[in-house]
């Protein structure tokens, strides 16, 4: 017994220095990844971050002039950098690369695009690496950007109430509608969108993108005040068509089930089902 109490200590040192051993090349992996990705990062800094509003100011700056909002997060980049890319609820191909590519390069002053802010994430640092050599050929130099990840939980977590009262402000008191795909896990919460009593207008839960101009039809055919966009990839090519409209639309995501995961404990929105179960 004592000599098989010797083997099992022997065994668990043994153990011991192995996961030292993984996690001293965990680190050094880590350390080539970030070296790998510095140039990526610098020039990501000068063209985008120095150049980007905080969430409260991004917030304000489409309440206060009336502007709309088009989101690039991770399925918007693969979708914009490869034709031949999809995502889970969205078919990739070059009618909406392209158009993704040009809301990216738009100089509409009644527009604000929203890309990530500063990548330091694995799964960022990655998806701004493979991708930075299409982004930079159609991301501008010296625009003023907001921040992807303004409706989503790490603005709610940061900035509580008072981002709450700030998405508030862009549509108390004004007539809405609400662009979501059929049976969508997207929902009206009350803290923030009590008081209004949207029209909604519905599209597929799955690319959305191939109804995209039967959508966009039907938001033209009667005077829009403000449209609120929670349709992926499609609902970025709409808030810049709406745009050229004169037609301010948001695109607010995951902003309900972001809200609900901060305040309310809820899972991530990307845990949540495309579809609520019927």
């Amino acid at each position: 017994m004592s000599d098989q109490n010797k083997l099992l200590e022997r065994l668990a040192d043994g153990l011991d220095k192995v996961a030292e051993q993984n996690d001293q090349v965990a680190l050094l992996l880590e350390q080539l990844r970030f070296n790998a990705a510095l140039e990526t990062q610098t020039e990501y800094f000068q063209r985008v971050a120095a150049n980007q509003l905080s969430y409260l100011e991004t917030v304000n700056e489409v309440a206060n002039k009336g502007i709309g909002l088009a989101r690039f997060g991770d399925g918007e980049i693969l979708l914009a950098s490869d034709p031949y890319r999809s995502i889970s609820f969205q078919k990739g191909s070059h009618n909406l690369s392209r158009e993704l590519r040009s809301v990216l390069k738009s100089d509409r002053t009644n527009l604000l695009v929203a890309l990530p802010g500063m990548v330091y994430q694995r799964w960022w640092l990655t998806v701004i690496s493979k991708n930075w050599p299409v982004l930079r050929s159609v991301i501008p130099e010296d625009r003023k950007w907001g921040v992807y990840s303004v409706s989503r939980s790490s603005a709610f977590a940061a900035h509580r109430q008072d981002i709450v009262d700030a998405w508030r402000a862009c549509w108390d008191g004004r007539d809405v509608t609400v662009v979501t795909g059929k049976g969508s896990r997207f929902e009206l919460v009350d803290p923030l969108f009590s008081g209004i009593q949207p029209r909604f207008v519905e599209a597929p839960s799955r690319n959305a993108y191939s109804e995209v101009d039967r959508i966009m039809d039907q938001l033209l055919s009667e005077n829009r005040d403000l449209v609120l966009l929670s349709l992926g990839p499609t609902a970025t090519v709409l808030a810049a068509r709406l745009a050229d409209h004169g037609i301010q639309a948001l695109d607010i995501g995951h902003i309900s089930a972001s809200y609900n995961q901060v305040f309310k404990g809820a899972p991530t929105p990307e845990k949540l089902p495309v579809q609520r179960s019927q």
